[in-house]
């Protein structure tokens, strides 16, 4: 949540303001889609920890699923404006190492 709020502030800011409801629906949709995962799988969360109870059902990475949504479309725009044929590859390698950077 917190990375779309900022690229919604960075979109708007830098003239392509066009991106940010696709970068809502996009959000929205992968929210959606991991919480109704969760309780149409309704996986048993581990009980390893007694003092924390969760109201929600397990679904491993979940948390990855909305983060490579949200960094996978910010790629994609950001790679529209590059004048050359092969740089949307490089953006997206170096986009894959900052997505994993920003989640450790």
């Amino acid at each position: 949540m917190v990375v779309a709020l900022t690229a919604t502030g960075f979109l708007g800011a830098g003239c392509r303001a066009r991106f940010i409801l696709p970068l809502w629906v996009n959000f929205i949709g992968t929210q959606a889609t991991t919480w109704g995962g969760k309780f149409a799988v309704a996986r048993r969360r581990p009980e390893f920890i007694e003092a924390v109870d969760a109201a929600s059902p397990s679904f491993q990475r979940a948390h990855a699923n909305g983060s490579i949504a949200v960094d996978g479309f910010l790629i994609y725009v950001l790679a529209l404006d590059l004048p050359r044929r092969e740089q949307p590859f490089e953006v997206l390698f170096v986009g894959r190492f900052l997505h994993r950077g920003e989640r450790r």
